[in-house]
């Protein structure tokens, strides 16, 4: 195998560069200016290359979001791990819904940005969960936790599995939606505990 095959060439490296420069700039333009604010030219001066550039790369403005969204996938994927691995459901459904709002907090900005940009829930509701990597991710450790519960007898057998996974996803989008709404003022992790246990007394049997 040559060398050019076992590493990146230095014209793929610029390029990566310039990719992960534009999708930094991007992210702050976004979280300071709003998505529908945000312009591809401002993006392209915060990354210090030319518009064109910017859109050689993406698209549009919505390709450059999307982008972000699935970079953060990635970090979002190898936090949730640990939880994962915890054995009781419950206590995993717990931890993992606290460690779902951690780390909205900490990209609180950036989510605001999201809500936005969808404008509205019947928007989110229409688009398949492909189209929403993080929340897919959500509803896979859910899915798996609420199945676990019900397996072994700690949640109701008698309410399909689907309904309460998608009943517990909407108590914490409208916990982090009446978060995001309200200024992003006091801790959101802490939300956790109420919306678990909203969630666990409707549906443990």
């Amino acid at each position: 195998m040559s060398k050019a095959a076992r590493k990146p060439t230095l014209q793929t490296q610029l390029k990566e560069a310039y990719r992960v420069a534009i999708l930094d700039a991007a992210e702050d333009v976004f979280t300071e200016l709003g998505f529908h604010e945000a312009k591809m030219s401002e993006v392209a001066e915060r990354a210090g290359v030319a518009t064109g550039t910017v859109y050689n790369y993406f698209k549009s403005k919505d390709h450059v979001f999307e982008a972000i969204a699935t970079r953060s996938k990635a970090l979002f994927a190898e936090q949730m791990e640990p939880v994962r691995a915890i054995e009781h459901p419950i206590e995993r459904l717990e931890a993992f819904v606290k460690k779902v709002f951690e780390f909205v907090e900490e990209r609180g900005a950036l989510f605001a940005v999201h809500l936005e940009r969808e404008h509205s829930r019947l928007v989110m509701l229409s688009r398949p969960a492909s189209e929403e990597p993080a929340w897919e991710q959500i509803l896979d450790v859910l899915s798996e936790a609420i199945g676990a519960g019900q397996a072994q007898g700690l949640l109701r057998e008698d309410v399909p599995q689907l309904m309460l996974v998608h009943s517990l996803s909407a108590f914490m989008e409208g916990a982090m939606a009446i978060w995001v709404s309200g200024g992003r003022k006091d801790a959101l992790a802490p939300c956790a505990e109420y919306v678990v246990k909203l969630f666990i007394e409707g549906a443990s049997k």
